[in-house]
């Protein structure tokens, strides 16, 4: 006779469902980072406009608004941040703030400002911009 017996399919069953929970919330913690960069990196961006308009102009409120991103990813139907600015004439104000899944995010509001000064008010802030 050839074939499995119940006995060994149900070690292998037991086997995959310990890998599976153990690796489930690696994998969520990753996507979690993952998104947590990629608005990183459009704030920076963001700011490196904002610092060229003020060369040319001496004013970062009049940057147009349309050129500012509103969600981190971009263009795609599932957003994770809001993206916000606050212009004045000397100064501005970034931040991401997360939505949906990206809320367990132990970093919560990411902000970047004039100076270059990065901030997160979360529980993990001392980490986030690592």
């Amino acid at each position: 006779m050839r074939g499995f017996t119940l006995i060994e399919l149900m070690i292998v069953i037991a086997i995959i469902a310990t890998l599976s929970a153990i690796a489930m919330p690696n994998y969520q913690n990753h996507l979690i980072k993952v998104r947590r960069l990629e608005a990183m990196t459009i704030l920076v961006q963001v700011s490196q406009l904002l610092e060229t308009h003020y060369a040319k102009n001496y004013s970062y409120s009049n940057f147009p608004r349309e050129a500012l991103p509103s969600q981190s990813p971009r263009q795609t139907d599932h957003h994770y941040y809001d993206i916000t600015a606050v212009l004045a004439d000397s100064t501005f104000l970034l931040q991401a703030t997360p939505v949906s899944s990206q809320l367990s995010d132990g970093c919560a509001v990411l902000s970047l400002n004039h100076a270059g000064a990065r901030t997160a008010s979360g529980d993990e802030a001392l980490s986030c911009w690592r």
